[in-house]
């Protein structure tokens, strides 16, 4: 499990670009929360037992230092803090409640509705 949510948050802090990187790492973690909502229960989880701790502090870690780097790039909201993230991925998991054959599709759109609105409100698209 830890390696699936990890692939997508290390792929996004790999990107030149933290907005980029920010934003595809969100991609990624909803789609795997639409696939299977157990996945995420490492970030969503605020006391998760031993080896899940260290892991959602390890992710939490490295997303945080992703949004860091969007923020002063001018590309990611001001206010923004870590767990606006995981807001977002808790409000996804609603998404397993439809049909199964859409949920990829509802995943990507929820991604877009996320991102706009982590965008920085002065910066154009």
């Amino acid at each position: 499990m830890a390696a699936h949510t990890r692939r997508p948050t290390q792929d996004g802090c790999a990107q030149a670009d933290p907005w980029t990187g920010l934003t595809e790492a969100l991609r990624g973690l909803l789609v795997l929360n639409v696939q299977n909502r157990a996945f995420v229960d490492a970030l969503l989880t605020s006391m998760p037992p031993g080896a899940l701790a260290q892991h959602r502090r390890e992710l939490l870690g490295l997303l945080g230092g992703l949004a860091a780097r969007a923020r002063e790039a001018g590309r990611l909201r001001a206010d923004f803090v870590i767990e606006d993230l995981v807001l977002v991925l808790s409000a996804g998991r609603g998404l397993a409640a439809g049909s199964r054959e859409r949920l990829p599709a509802a995943a990507h759109r929820f991604a877009d509705l996320a991102i706009d609105a982590l965008r920085e409100p002065r910066r154009p698209r």
